[in-house]
């Protein structure tokens, strides 16, 4: 009690002059984005260094200026340094980063801490929105109408307001349920214990859940461990604050850790960006608003869940920013191991089959701005994504996208997985023969519905199998081009610049030895695994054209009825361009 006495008068009789003399500066805490581990903000802490008696705890001085009415002193004495801070940091490092300041209860007994504050900002230039509002949660208890109105009265100036050490004390769900907060800090308490007490995780999920649900971000604070890290990334938690990235440091400190190329700091251009990444609320059994929202939700989602960025200019997955394990184990189900390989599909230069499908699936998204959903098949299992965008950079093309992943082959005994099987029956029927070939390897036939022989099969070597249908079934003015139009060797070049799923073309073909030769449509279709590239070669008769075909169907009758030096004329000029983006139909028709 003596000790207390004498720390009561020392800070009365020298807080004032210690003011002055400029031994109470803020020291800097950093805030990290979960989704970039980028430095996004600090924290603004009060320190002071007293020539007489060294570093005196925060403690040992806060208490007796609010019990005393002095500690809008130095909030305000902080909040004009913090300022200059601002400033110092930009132009050091080029980020115009946000610093979040406290304020006392006691501030509002003694001033119009509003006006005090805007008054702080416009003398140093500073913009409203670098600066966040931290107000502890007994503020809040100790006046709460009052405290309410002004939380308003900030938010509308243009400032966001925090609220600080949530879960410390007489915590109350009544203050996150009736006040309109940016962001909920939940205080370090709710980590300690964090790998003995299994409800700990509980607890935290479940408030991240409910603050996002209510349209607030979170911050942990108190962050020691790259476990406790990542378990605040996978359930949601925005950011986190901690001596796992640094202890608070003086501004010189600060400095010369940002010179030294510290940890990475968050471009100001790219802020609202992850910030509608963080509003996705990864616990939600709906986390990309594709259903209507069950007031029964889970704290937990069972759904498989990943967030990416893509650039549709340059038509890459540029990274990760959110993946749970359910995603993970869905990329193991569909043959990914190592999720790294997926990406590499992804990024391709020449995409085929579902990666090129995917591309336009993110652009409907894009525009649309709803949760749009689309059927793949990717090796051999049928899968179901719906994907959302999240976060959106038009600027740059920058988009944020949000997917959840069924694989339906994996749950057969679904009625959807079933009817998608039966529908397959009827979808080969509309081809006379599908062969499986490996432009490496061997082809095999998958499905025969002609008089002609299979051919593909006992390992045969796909070159060969192609030579031997088109010498038992092709008309011999048509082989070579047929054998072109076959040619394996840069098929996902020739897809990709055709910016189709397939290439198709028509040759005179006949069903067997006795047949007479007729029209065939015969169609190339890229399938894309994980450890190869696989083409489907389909053909069909013109019974099963459709009416889109018949213009094609048309010039390729009038090439054939040309003479030998009329369609000689033609090929030449073919084989002289490098012009594989366009189809044998395109070509024809061009020098007709």
């Amino acid at each position: 009690m003596r000790n207390r006495v004498v720390t009561e008068n020392f800070v009365l009789n020298n807080f004032e002059n210690a003011l002055k003399a400029g031994e109470i500066v803020p020291f800097f805490q950093p805030e990290v984005r979960t989704v970039t581990g980028e430095i996004c903000g600090f924290e603004s802490l009060a320190r002071w260094i007293s020539p007489d008696v060294g570093m005196i705890p925060p403690c040992d001085f806060i208490s007796t200026l609010e019990k005393y009415h002095l500690c809008y002193l130095l909030d305000f004495a902080i909040l004009d340094k913090t300022c200059k801070a601002i400033k110092e940091i930009r132009a050091c490092s080029g980020a115009y980063l946000p610093i979040s300041i406290n304020i006392s209860r006691s501030d509002f007994d003694c001033c119009d801490v509003l006006t005090r504050v805007k008054a702080i900002l416009d003398s140093n230039e500073i913009p409203y929105n670098k600066i966040n509002i931290e107000i502890t949660e007994s503020a809040i208890n100790s006046n709460y109408q009052f405290i309410l109105n002004e939380v308003i009265t900030f938010r509308n100036a243009g400032f966001e307001v925090w609220m600080d050490d949530f879960g410390n004390g007489q915590s109350t769900l009544n203050n996150v349920k009736d006040y309109s907060f940016d962001l909920v800090k939940l205080d370090m308490g709710f980590l300690v214990g964090f790998d003995e007490n299994c409800k700990t995780k509980q607890v935290i999920s479940t408030i991240i859940y409910l603050a996002k649900n209510l349209g607030m971000q979170t911050l942990s604070e108190g962050v020691e461990t790259k476990e406790q890290y990542e378990f605040l990334k996978l359930v949601g938690c925005e950011k986190v604050q901690g001596f796992l990235f640094s202890k608070p440091i003086s501004l010189e400190e600060l400095l010369s850790k940002i010179k030294d190329g510290w940890l990475p700091l968050e471009s100001d251009k790219n802020r609202a960006f992850y910030s509608d990444i963080g509003k996705v609320n990864v616990l939600s059994d709906n986390p990309i608003g594709a259903v209507e929202e069950s007031d029964e939700s889970l704290y937990e989602s069972t759904l498989p869940l990943a967030i990416y960025e893509f650039s549709l200019k340059t038509e890459k997955l540029i990274r990760y920013n959110y993946k749970n394990e359910q995603y993970e184990r869905y990329m193991r189900s569909i043959g990914y191991d190592d999720i790294q390989e997926s990406s590499n599909r992804i990024n391709a230069e020449d995409k085929v089959g579902a990666y090129k499908s995917l591309v336009q699936h993110i652009r409907n998204c894009v525009k649309s701005g709803r949760s749009e959903s689309s059927n793949y098949v990717t090796n051999s299992n049928i899968v179901s994504v719906t994907m959302r965008c999240v976060a959106r950079n038009d600027e740059d093309q920058l988009y944020a996208i949000a997917v959840t992943p069924i694989n339906l082959t994996a749950r057969a005994e679904t009625r959807q997985i079933k009817e998608i099987h039966n529908s397959m029956q009827y979808l080969f029927g509309t081809y006379d023969r599908v062969d499986l070939l490996d432009p490496q390897g061997a082809a095999e036939n998958i499905y025969l519905d002609s008089s002609q022989e299979k051919i593909a099969e006992n390992g045969i070597k796909t070159a060969q199998m192609l030579k031997e249908y088109a010498r038992k079934y092709v008309r011999e003015d048509d082989q070579d081009r047929f054998l072109r139009f076959n040619d394996l060797s840069d098929i996902c070049r020739r897809v990709a610049k055709r910016k189709a799923k397939k290439l198709i073309s028509f040759f005179y073909s006949k069903n067997s030895d006795d047949d007479e030769y007729s029209l065939h449509s015969y169609q190339l279709i890229v399938i894309a695994t994980v450890d190869s590239l696989k083409v489907l070669f389909c053909v069909s008769d013109m019974d099963n054209i459709d009416q889109e075909c018949l213009e094609s169907v048309d010039i390729f009758n009038q090439y054939y009825q040309m003479t030998s030096s009329e369609k000689s004329l033609i090929e030449d000029q073919i084989n002289k361009l490098s012009e594989l983006e366009l189809s044998d139909i395109d070509l024809i028709k061009k020098y007709m």
